[in-house]
């Protein structure tokens, strides 16, 4: 079955989402999206693939995600915990409140770009060098334990507790940058 894919992108100014235009660098046709660095601005983000048949333009399927990007980005100091909270961004799309309680998160990670399988988090990292809460759906992984000269995948797959028919997952790529800064002293 022949397939056309696109992907809208819209920023969240309180609560309203209104839809932006990409740059024409950025390719939204195919089924994966790169947008490259600081090409947005910081704020919140719905992005959303459609996908329709091409012999029955009628039959449609759509997914979003939502992304915040902040001063730090997806880009994280090596002095700095990365937090990763995908319960607290969530919509439902069908309208009801997301309970970020009502799923079971589940992390792995794996050296990007790697042809390595995903590894479950806490067999990824020693368990001194993350804090997970599953109930609030956070990972943190400490300062300091991510490597400077490697990217990292992180993939967070969410099952409902009542309803394991209903799952997500998400991915994100993670650089690490140093993040000291030059001290001046004024005496």
């Amino acid at each position: 079955m022949s397939t056309i894919q696109n992907w809208s992108i819209k920023n969240s100014t309180n609560e309203n989402f209104s839809e932006i235009e990409f740059d024409k660098k950025i390719i939204t046709s195919r089924s994966e999206l790169y947008i490259p660095s600081n090409t947005l601005q910081y704020g919140i983000y719905q992005l959303e693939l459609q996908v329709t048949t091409k012999d029955n333009p009628s039959l449609t399927n759509s997914s979003s995600v939502y992304v915040e990007i902040s001063p730090s980005g997806v880009t994280s100091g090596d002095q700095q915990n990365l937090i990763l909270n995908p319960g607290n961004y969530s919509k439902d799309p069908d309208g009801f409140e997301f309970n970020s309680s009502d799923w079971k998160y589940e992390y792995f990670c794996r050296i990007y770009p790697s042809p390595d399988q995903f590894v479950k988090i806490n067999s990824f990292f020693q368990l001194n060098q993350f804090e997970y809460k599953g109930n609030e759906s956070s990972l943190t992984i400490f300062a300091n334990v991510l490597n400077k000269t490697l990217d990292y995948q992180f993939v967070v797959q969410m099952s409902n507790r009542r309803n394991i028919s209903l799952q997500a997952t998400g991915y994100v790529i993670v650089q690490v940058q140093d993040s000291t800064r030059p001290m001046i002293a004024i005496g």
